[in-house]
């Protein structure tokens, strides 16, 4: 029997004969035949000894060998007989190393090994949950004496063995089986939040990262066993659900992490949390109990989280169902469009809640009570309520405190007279205290306006900025208070607000040039001046201000002519202007029109009365009595669907002294109000009066000839590209002339458009001016007449006054950072169904974004309109823009029983605002850059917001977006799930924007980032150093940072090339921290470089390792023979057998730089005889090592004499 210890390597053997005279050479046959019907290797040879070059499986082997002479080949010899065993009984085998015997394995980080066995060119590596391997989970062929498997295997108890293969494909007797058990099962550590925690937003769940972890699984339940179970992906070790989740329910979480080839770890331990979203808005207005309302605006304060609200408003403080109203809205205001059947006067309860981004409720706020009310008092518009922000739960929020003292407030009606018109409070006081039961008011303003602000003669005491004071104000009629007055908080900005939109010089701000004010004069503001510590402000009938209404000094810049009285204005032309006393310069000039109401005839609430002055509510315009057949005391304006109701008409009217004489009667009527636009003279040029005006010059005019009580001309002029065009009779296009005698006057009727109203850009006013001439045409009287140079016109208009927000100019810095809700004042009396809203983008209202309308509905023929809302809050959220512009108008009541027979009014004066939002703070990236993987990044929480959107980006533009996601935190790590929206390593660029019903607010400022994948590090080969063999390349695992870990590589890429740029490298990727090439790889001896680089979850190859450098050079085998051995005959090449040395390369040459070779010759075993004849003489061989892939070591060289006396056996036969 021949073995790999008898015979190393592997058992095959050199085998010998005697030398048989006469011969000149030999025949030999090897068979595992007796017979020798296949032969496995035969061969001629001179010499008398032999030794197979390939090696031979184990088994029976059979031999025999013939000699040659002159007269031939002689008889085979008989055969031989014996048995190859290379395991030598079981003694050669490969002894596993490591891991031990049941080892419980994590991973394949530190590979297997075992004792090599000689004459391996290869082995068979082989894992089974069987231990008879009767069906391999996994094998591969290694040509070194070790091997790890690229891939980690599911958790499990199994075997592994290792099965020697020669060069020909012969195995040996493979190793015992070794039992290890994979237990990759880990649990990560959680982090936070804690057990038990109660939390009102979404949690953010953070845990450690595990070693070998391509991504992890987040179960969230609310059952503690995990029954029904939603669960989500990550690639890193944060995540905030993207859903909000249910309030009031008790939550489970736990977390596991799987690896590259989806085997799961084990789950961590189970956490619990507790939702409790509770925050509840507060009340803010109506003020609980307030008694004499009309129609509220419904306020509360935001709600950290909030989505939308829902208010709920019933006559019963139970909310019995059905309840009576329910508004959602994604404001913090509301206003009722439509009552239904209610009680007027009657008691209503109100409460407010928030919902979320997934419609989940908070709790109810305090119910409040309010009582709709025929008797309204004030009701006030601006300055908000004050209320303090949740500056510990939203660092961001909008501040809703004003920037200085400006009041504004709605009016106050007595609704409660038998008939209308009703009856408007005779005068205001406001007051602002620092105590809500106002002990001593601080300021204190008595006007029959509707909006006051401190000046040096009505000023704020001990003005502070920054301190809560109480505002109220109280309506008087007839010397008696009129409802009741209700109390807003409120807190004034700092000082440095009002600076940081201080100019050099002043600028007018609002209200717009030509501004269409109805009954009250509005609110004038401008831009503060730096240093400015009071302005001086003045208010005239004449652009020049020769005749000067109203002089103030205001504290701020703002002022509300009138202020200072409880007079009424007259309804006319003023023009305002400012400056910093006392000798500042002038700011440019404005000018505003003070209308008067027009009243509307209708079937339905209003039987216009003829003549028209019977109602002083349609006068416009009074003048005292002077005696005279012309004298005019008296002018009136109406529109008219009552008289007529197939069309509507103006009626303009003048009282008449007596019925006698003849006159003529002149209307000059201004529709544009525009200056120095219309006539300036009358039709036949005979210096008329009325057109000395240059701010009201007339457009139209109406010329009627009277004689006692007959009409001998009717005419309508219309002014018209500069001249006056061919008059038209009255009598022809519809209209009429009507003479009353008790009392006596005198009434034109006129179509709607016969005064130009129809015109698009008719600005919803027109001014009247009316006199008396005699028959010569002199100037009898006139009315208007305030007895000054230039003809005065009164202004009347079919318009509703805008109130809140004020209009904003372009160089107003004032923003709205949430929707506003937009107000008009409440209309004293005229035909009123409803009213009509239009928003857009630009002033043309060509682009607009919303419109509204609100109108009584149940109840046509109900004379009380002020329970219809004078407020509008947009129903969908706007997205920012620099101008949005809105106007309001009137609807009057239906004319005929078909609902759809009504009239509009005239579109107010476009108000301008700017929308912004707040912009989310505090952005911050966690672990700080460079981060090992994709960063937490969170932001401060914004007051009243439910979701944000967040971009990351390479480009700091943002113009493609890698991630443009909703979030509803204020929290958020990329899941990387996707490679294609990974986070890649390099810098990168975020911004947070607010989200209201997927409506973007502004965004942050931007943030970056910088990712950078952690570089692995290298451990074995080391740098510059030495191998022989194939080598096993070993680093250490990736798990940054090293105390809690957030990032851990799930896989390798290996490269090793002799290329130290890489161009073609060996790469492969692997589960483990180590690698053995296996026997597809080939490996030459020579300079080696290798690096590993870390592959992510999402398969992207991060940063590779720093390179290492080393030197390959298998074994040099060591020589048997001495050198100089003098041989007789043929000589036998002999060496010690290397490991991992498949054949081996021998040469001999009698040349010692072996230029040409005698024999080069491929053997599996260690030793070769030449099967020629070799002349005596000197020989020089070297012999070295090949593996399996071809690739050879460096050669061993000796030499040898070939002489004739001496011989030397080897062999005797087996």
């Amino acid at each position: 029997t021949t073995t790999g210890a008898t015979h190393p390597p592997a058992g095959v053997p050199g085998f010998l004969w005697e030398v048989v005279a006469d011969a000149d050479k030999y025949h030999i046959q090897l068979s595992t035949s007796p017979a020798f019907s296949t032969v496995f290797d035969e061969k001629d040879t001179v010499a008398t000894a032999y030794t197979p070059t390939k090696a031979m499986a184990d088994g029976d082997w059979y031999w025999r060998v013939r000699a040659h002479s002159d007269g031939g080949w002689g008889p085979y010899s008989q055969p031989f007989h014996f048995v190859k065993d290379w395991s030598d009984g079981g003694n050669i085998i490969p002894r596993p190393l490591q891991p031990a015997e049941d080892a419980v394995l994590q991973d394949f980080g530190d590979g297997f090994t075992w004792e090599p066995v000689p004459g391996a060119a290869s082995y068979l590596f082989e894992i089974d949950d069987d231990p008879a391997f009767g069906s391999v989970n996994y094998s591969d062929k290694t040509l070194a004496p070790a091997h790890t498997p690229r891939q980690r295997l599911g958790n499990s108890v199994y075997y592994w063995r290792v099965t020697p293969i020669d060069y020909r494909n012969n195995y040996g007797q493979p190793s015992p089986a070794r039992r290890f058990e994979m237990a990759w099962n880990e649990a990560p550590t959680l982090l936070g939040p804690d057990d038990n925690v109660v939390t009102p937003f979404l949690p953010a769940f953070h845990w450690t990262a595990i070693k070998g972890a391509a991504f992890y699984e987040v179960d969230l339940s609310t059952s503690p066993n995990f029954i029904d179970t939603e669960t989500y992906k990550t690639h890193n070790t944060s995540y905030t659900p993207n859903l909000p989740l249910t309030n009031d329910a008790e939550y489970y979480w736990r977390v596991r992490a799987i690896d590259a080839n989806n085997n799961s770890g084990a789950d961590s331990e189970a956490r619990s949390f507790r939702m409790a979203w509770n925050y509840a808005p507060t009340l803010l207005s109506p003020t609980d109990n307030y008694f004499s309302l009309s129609n509220p605006l419904f306020l509360w304060t935001p709600v950290p989280g909030a989505e939308q609200y829902e208010l709920w408003i019933d006559e019963s403080n139970t909310f019995a169902l059905p309840v009576k109203i329910k508004v959602k809205t994604h404001a913090t205001r509301s206003y009722v469009s439509s009552w239904g059947q209610f009680a007027f006067p009657g008691t209503y309860y109100w409460r407010v809640r928030a919902l979320d981004s997934g419609n989940n409720a908070g709790p109810w706020s305090a119910t409040y009570s309010f009582r709709l009310n025929n008797r309204t008092g004030a009701q006030p518009i601006y300055p908000h309520p004050y209320y303090p922000p949740h500056d510990d739960i939203t660092p961001v929020y909008e501040d809703v405190r004003a920037p200085f003292p400006l009041f504004i407030w709605d009016v106050a009606l007595d609704e409660a007279v038998p008939q209308p018109p009703f009856v408007e409070a005779d005068y205001y006081v406001l007051e602002v205290d620092d105590h809500p039961a106002f002990l001593s008011p601080n300021f204190r303003v008595e006007t029959a306006g509707l909006g006051a602000v401190p000046t040096l003669s009505q000023p704020f005491a001990n003005f502070e900025r920054d301190r809560t004071y109480y505002w109220r104000v109280t309506a008087y009629l007839n010397g008696a208070q009129l409802g009741t007055p209700m109390t807003w908080p409120v807190r004034f900005k700092p000082e440095s607000v009002l600076a940081d939109a201080a100019t050099a010089e002043i600028r007018p701000w609002g209200p717009p040039e030509g501004f269409q004010a109805m009954e009250f004069p509005p609110p004038l503001s401008w831009s503060p001046v730096q240093n400015a510590d009071h302005y001086q402000v003045q208010v005239a009938t004449d652009p020049d201000f020769g005749q000067i209404v109203e002089e103030a000094q205001p504290l701020f810049p703002a002022y509300v002519p009138g202020q200072q009285s409880k007079l009424r204005w007259q309804n006319r032309t003023y023009f305002w202007r400012v400056r910093v006393p006392p000798d500042g310069p002038w700011s440019p000039t404005r000018r505003f029109h003070l209308n008067h109401r027009i009243q509307m005839g209708n079937p339905e609430d209003y039987q216009l009365p003829i003549p028209l002055r019977i109602d002083p509510l349609n006068v416009i315009a009074d003048d005292p009595a002077e005696g005279g057949g012309g004298d005019l005391t008296r002018l009136a304006v109406a529109l008219d669907r009552y008289h007529d109701i197939t069309a509507l008409n103006w009626y303009l009217e003048t009282d008449l002294a007596d019925l006698n004489g003849t006159y003529v009667h002149v209307f000059l009527v201004d529709v544009d109000h525009e200056p120095e636009s219309g006539a300036t003279t009358d039709p036949y040029d005979q210096g008329w009066p009325g057109f000395d005006n240059p701010d009201h010059r007339p457009d139209t005019l109406i010329e009627i000839a009277r004689q006692g009580t007959q009409i001998s001309s009717a005419l309508l002029w219309r002014w018209q590209n500069g001249s006056w065009q061919v008059p038209q009779n009255i009598l022809d296009i519809g209209g009429a002339v009507i003479i009353t005698s008790a009392p006596p006057s005198f009434t034109v009727r006129l179509p709607f458009t016969a005064l130009g109203t129809g015109a698009a850009d008719w600005p919803g006013s027109i001014g009247v001016h009316a006199y008396t001439l005699n028959t010569d045409f002199n100037l009898l009287d006139a009315i208007p007449d305030d007895g000054r140079a230039g003809a005065d016109y009164a202004l009347a208009a079919d318009l509703v006054t805008p109130a809140f927000p004020f209009d904003t100019t372009s160089d107003n810095p004032f923003t709205f950072y949430s929707l506003p809700e937009l107000r008009w004042h409440l209309p004293t009396w005229t035909s009123v169904d409803g009213y009509s809203v239009e928003i857009a983008t630009d002033v043309k209202f060509t682009e607009i974004v919303e419109t509204w309308s609100v109108y009584e509905g149940l109840f046509p023929s109900s004379p009380i309109y002020s329970w219809l809302s004078t407020s509008f809050v947009p129903t969908h959220v706007l997205p920012d823009n620099e101008s949005y512009y809105w106007r309001v108008r009137l609807r009057h009541e239906k004319y005929t029983t078909n609902v759809n027979h009504f009239d509009y009014g005239p579109f107010s004066h476009p108000m301008r605002f700017r929308l912004s939002s707040v912009a989310p703070t505090g952005l911050v990236s966690t672990p700080p850059s460079p981060t090992p993987g994709s960063p937490t990044l969170s932001w401060d929480r914004v007051d009243g917001v439910g979701a944000y959107r967040l971009q990351i980006d390479d480009d700091i533009n943002f113009s493609s977006p890698l991630l443009n996601v909703t979030v509803y935190s204020n929290e958020y790590t990329p899941t990387d799930n996707l490679a294609a929206t990974a986070i890649v390593d390099g810098t990168w660029y975020w911004r947070v924007a607010i989200v209201r019903e997927n409506v973007l607010g502004r965004w942050s400022e931007v943030k970056s980032f910088v990712r950078q994948t952690p570089k692995p590090s290298p451990v074995s080969p080391a740098n510059d150093g030495q191998v022989d063999r194939i080598p096993t390349f070993t680093w250490e695992p990736v798990l940054e940072p090293p105390n809690e870990p957030v990032v851990s590589a799930p896989r390798y890429r290996l490269q090793a090339d002799t290329d130290p740029n890489f161009g073609s490298p060996l790469q492969v990727d692997v589960d483990g921290t180590s690698y053995t090439p296996n026997h597809q790889k080939t490996f030459p001896d020579g300079t080696w470089y290798w690096r590993v680089a870390m592959i992510t979850g999402n398969t992207r190859v991060g940063p590779y390792s720093e390179q290492r450098r080393f030197q390959k050079t298998y074994p040099v085998p060591q020589l048997a023979l001495p050198p100089g051995l003098v041989v007789v005959g043929s000589p036998t090449f002999r060496w010690q057998p290397v490991s991992g040395a498949a054949y081996y390369e021998l040469e001999y040459d009698d040349n010692e730089f072996f230029g040409s070779p005698v024999e080069r010759v491929k053997t599996d075993n260690a030793s070769y005889t030449p099967t020629r004849k070799l002349n005596p003489g000197i020989y020089y061989w070297r012999v070295r090592i090949a593996d399996a892939r071809f690739q050879t070591g460096p050669f061993a060289e000796s030499y040898l004499q070939i002489g004739f006396r001496t011989y030397l056996p080897w062999q005797q036969r087996p």
